[in-house]
């Protein structure tokens, strides 16, 4: 699935914001009409079996365009077949509807407490997926989703987000280790946040939604079987997995494995995106999978047959220094 990122700015300072080196930059910049198309036309030729894409930023809509941006994208849909997935913080969500109303859109939007975010945006938010949900019954079309830190122990806003609005799931993501310097220790960092990926999935859970992990997650070799069992019942997926990420594209018509990786190459290099998942695949993820499996992963089954990355790749992304070599 490739994320296209129309624009470097954002309307908030979330403390584990993983797209920092896009974002913290002086200059803030969009994505033209002309190159959003451009990568549209890229997507289209030879895209795989894969008929999803994302936008992304940044805050999508912030674009100064994001109208037309919407209705070039609702288009290339229909004529290629693919579904559309807006990320968003929901604070400007309301800009969106009259571009959303067609099925080949979902959005997603990332809830962040009102303790990190202030009051007035929380309750903006609010507002807005009380309209989306009341007005037009969209649970199925906007979901939610929490970006979970261990700096941030209180979660009841998400408990009262499904409570308040009767929704089924809420995507969970363990925010990637790319802030302070938890990058440096994946055992630690694991270790301390193992118990809190199980409060807020058994929150989740009681308040009578199911969990859907996002890539980032705590490992199951970090719990006891039982525990692993609990985790598993809060969720219709699989609480491990291999991580086969989407391709992030830059205003710069850049790819990169993923923003917490950020090793961009120009896709200009390519003639297809199937070319360039290929390119990534062998370039990238071949090393950030074995430089990943460390510790405890030296020794497991599930690694050894790829059923587990090990974790998030950010751990290995020292090895990618100037490109890939470590």
């Amino acid at each position: 699935m490739p994320n296209i990122a129309i624009i470097n700015e954002c309307n908030l300072k979330c403390p584990y914001c993983f797209a920092d080196e896009m974002i913290d930059v002086p200059k803030k910049k969009y994505m033209s009409i002309e190159d959003f198309v451009e990568i549209l036309d890229f997507i289209a030729k030879n895209p795989g079996d894969d008929r999803r894409i994302g936008i992304i930023g940044g805050e999508p809509t912030l674009h100064p365009q994001i109208g037309e941006i919407l209705t070039i994208a609702r288009d290339f849909s229909m004529q290629y077949n693919f579904h559309v997935t807006i990320f968003t913080n929901g604070i400007y969500l309301d800009r969106i509807i009259p571009f959303i109303t067609k099925d080949l859109f979902n959005v997603l939007v990332n809830v962040n407490s009102p303790e990190v975010i202030g009051e007035e945006n929380y309750d903006r938010i609010q507002d807005n997926l009380a309209y989306i949900y009341e007005v037009f019954d969209w649970r199925e079309k906007v979901s939610i989703g929490v970006n979970v830190y261990q700096e941030l122990q209180d979660y009841s806003f998400i408990k009262n987000t499904i409570r308040r609005f009767g929704l089924k799931s809420v995507r969970f993501s363990l925010v990637a280790p790319t802030y302070k310097d938890y990058a440096q220790d994946k055992e630690k960092y694991y270790k301390d946040t193992r118990d809190l990926q199980m409060k807020v999935c058994r929150m989740i859970h009681e308040a009578g939604a199911q969990v859907r992990f996002d890539c980032n997650r705590v490992p199951d070799c970090y719990y006891s079987v039982k525990e692993q069992q609990e985790l598993q019942s809060y969720s219709a997926e699989k609480t491990d997995h291999f991580c086969l990420g989407p391709v992030d594209i830059t205003i710069e018509k850049q790819a990169v494995r993923c923003f917490g990786i950020y090793n961009p190459v120009d896709i200009s290099n390519f003639d297809s995106m199937q070319e360039l998942r290929t390119y990534i695949l062998f370039h990238d993820d071949h090393i950030l999978y074995k430089e990943n499996a460390t510790g405890r992963c030296e020794k497991c089954k599930k690694n050894k047959k790829m059923q587990c990355s090990g974790g998030c790749y950010v751990f290995a992304k020292k090895f990618l220094v100037n490109g890939g070599e470590g």
